[in-house]
């Protein structure tokens, strides 16, 4: 199966020299001129990621970009590669339980983003959440952007002024904590790319440390990299991962009492752990775990501590201790992956800019 990749109603929007084109005259530059001079064709599709992100297709001749967009139309599309900052089918699929269910190949969830997701607002990849993204920025709140407008914003400008865009991924963040990036040169969008080609497999920290959350239990959804998190007391956090990955996971507190972590697969989505299934913990005054696990559902459990105050002499009555906890979660997908020549000089190893 073929997939359209090309939108032409925001191949016009974006080069205004063809906003006057038809839809047949713009589709015949395209081909003819755009795809050649490198033009911006897609709020979803990035060509110069997708050759980044597959060096198999240089190593068997892939030069020009035209070689690359049918490769992807034809096949990287189906076969799952990375070619989005904004769309991953397994990220997409393990977000949204109905896809699950009418069990859409990649090339149905790709058409069905484009047709139906934008608009509502899904969650399609790790590194951008359209509704965390439009949300985040008081600017774009102000200017009453919906969600397709809001996905343009950031192709065209967003990924290019480091805005805060996915609870797992900050190119503020990823830049600042990571010198060798900052050395090396590489902008914000560049810095976008080296993430999801690199930095995920390196287990890099990418993510914001969002404020700290009242809430005792809630979720991270589909983790494909990083998450940071806080909260006020003992809860639950439940988490997919959409591919096998190694994950590690810690927690640390302001206090100088050892608190309790652990980790377990919630096989039926209950939100709670149930005899049978697997579980590991540690405890400690910061407790981590670490493990390579399948994809499936999980769950991180920060039990609250308890103790006892003498309300009369012999009389003591329990309580429950409420603290204050930093966490990190990281889950790196476990795969063959391309070589890093990088490390701390990606500019003299692949271009992704």
């Amino acid at each position: 199966m073929t997939v359209n990749l090309l939108d032409i109603d925001y191949y016009r929007q974006v080069n205004p020299d063809l906003a006057n084109f038809t839809a047949e005259q713009a589709t015949q530059h395209f081909f003819d001129f755009g795809l050649r001079e490198g033009r911006d064709f897609s709020p979803i599709v990035d060509l110069d990621l997708y050759r980044a992100a597959n060096p198999d297709l240089t190593a068997v001749g892939f030069t020009d970009n035209r070689q690359f967009f049918d490769h992807l139309a034809s096949f990287g599309v189906a076969e799952g590669r990375l070619f989005s900052n904004t769309f991953h089918a397994d990220f997409y699929r393990a977000s949204h339980g109905d896809l699950i269910a009418v069990g859409f190949e990649n090339e149905q969830l790709f058409e069905h983003f484009l047709q139906f997701g934008i608009n509502e607002g899904r969650v399609a990849s790790n590194t951008f959440d359209i509704g965390f993204y439009l949300n985040s920025h008081p600017d774009l709140i102000a200017t009453g952007l919906n969600n397709r407008q809001g996905l343009t914003h950031f192709n065209q400008f967003g990924i290019n002024e480091g805005r805060i865009t996915s609870t797992q991924f900050d190119v503020g963040t990823y830049l600042g904590i990571h010198p060798d990036l900052v050395a090396a040169g590489l902008t914000s969008s560049q810095a976008f790319d080296h993430y999801q080609v690199f930095g995920l497999n390196e287990r890099r920290i990418a993510a914001p440390l969002l404020t700290r959350s009242a809430n005792v239990d809630f979720g991270f959804g589909a983790i494909g990299g990083n998450r940071r998190f806080s909260s006020v007391s003992g809860g639950f956090h439940q988490f997919t991962l959409f591919r096998p990955s190694w994950v590690s996971a810690g927690i640390s507190t302001t206090t100088n009492s050892s608190v309790s972590l652990s980790l377990f697969a919630d096989f039926n989505g209950n939100g709670r752990f149930d005899p049978g299934e697997p579980s590991t913990s540690d405890t400690g005054l910061s407790p981590n775990i670490s493990s390579v696990l399948p994809a499936g559902t999980y769950g991180l459990s920060v039990p609250l501590t308890s103790s006892s105050v003498e309300v009369a002499p012999g009389i003591f009555r329990p309580i429950i201790l409420s603290f204050e906890y930093d966490g990190n979660l990281l889950a790196s997908p476990v795969a063959a992956v391309p070589t890093d020549n990088a490390g701390n000089s990606i500019a003299t190893a692949r271009d992704l800019g």
